[in-house]
């Protein structure tokens, strides 16, 4: 495995670890959430190259990840306004020379584009995830 990410999926209750199921239980309980439904349960994962998966373990890691769930969010708010091919959005190809971003500037969403490629080679020097 050659990725290095950090993941958020939905599972049913019985994909996740017993330790995993009481954390999520504990944080809804404690934020009067009602987890309910077949894909209700939040699972966070990080992959990392030549690693087995592994569980968040980083005040960093966490941090991350809800940056990127609040820019899907965003995003995911654009494209209930918008055509996804009007905001930039297109299949990724090993020819693909940008991609969209969507960057936090002065507490806003901006759009814009990256080299896929220059990021992570930026990524890989600074051990980014």
């Amino acid at each position: 495995m050659q990725q290095n990410c950090l993941q958020c999926v939905f599972e049913s209750k019985d994909a996740l670890s017993e330790a995993e199921r009481e954390e999520v239980k504990r944080y809804a309980r404690s934020h009067k959430i009602r987890i309910a439904g077949k894909h209700a349960y939040p699972q966070f994962v990080k992959y990392q190259a030549n690693c087995y998966p592994w569980y968040l373990q980083t005040e960093q890691e966490q941090e991350d990840l809800c940056e990127a769930l609040a820019a899907a969010v965003e995003l995911a708010g654009r494209i209930e306004e918008k055509m996804p091919y009007e905001l930039g959005l297109k299949a990724v190809t090993e020819k693909t020379k940008k991609v969209l971003m969507l960057e936090r500037q002065d507490g806003a969403y901006v759009l814009g584009e990256a080299d896929p490629e220059e990021k992570r080679k930026a990524m890989a020097c600074s051990g980014g995830t």
